[in-house]
Order: structure tokens, then sequence, then C-alpha cells
């Protein structure tokens, strides 16, 4: 490479990122958790402070949706058999 050319692109933006499932870190669950926390807090602040228990519902409902779609994925990325190779889910 010389200096002021680029380096050639690898992928266009349709690839698909590599590893897939198999690289997906269980601290996902932690997005999950912070929304469930914040649900109980804002309906307990709702509880004792003159405010809307509105956005907590919401939040509560958001957090048991993507707690679904977490735990389908992990569901999926458990039950896959490992690729051949590196041990990693196809």
């Amino acid at each position: 490479m010389t200096i002021g050319t680029a380096p050639a692109p690898t992928g266009g933006p349709l690839t698909r990122p590599a590893g897939g499932l198999a690289h997906l870190p269980v601290s996902v669950f932690a997005t999950v958790m912070w929304l469930g926390g914040t649900a109980l807090a804002w309906q307990r602040a709702a509880g004792t402070f003159v405010m809307s228990p509105l956005p907590g519902r919401i939040l509560a409902w958001t957090a048991l949706a993507a707690f679904a779609v977490t735990g389908t994925v992990y569901a999926t990325k458990a039950f896959r058999p490992p690729a051949a190779g590196n041990g990693a889910t196809r």
C-alpha cells in the first residue's frame, strides 16, 4: 500500500457479519435487565409521586418483548448443532 491510497473494500453493505449467532454475547441480557429495572423504578415512582404510570407500563411491556426476542435467539443458538471445524454455530 502506498501513501494516499485507500485499501480495497472487503465486502459490500449487504455482507453478513462473520460468526452470526456464535459471537452473540450473553451481555445482551443486560439490556433486558435495564429495561425491567427502569420499568419497576418508574412504577414505584409513579406510586410515590404524582406521575403517570403509563411510561412504566410501556417499559415493562418493552422489557417483556425484549426478553422474548433475546430468549428465542439464545434458545436457537443453544439448540443448533455446532459447525464443523471451529465449534461455532451455523
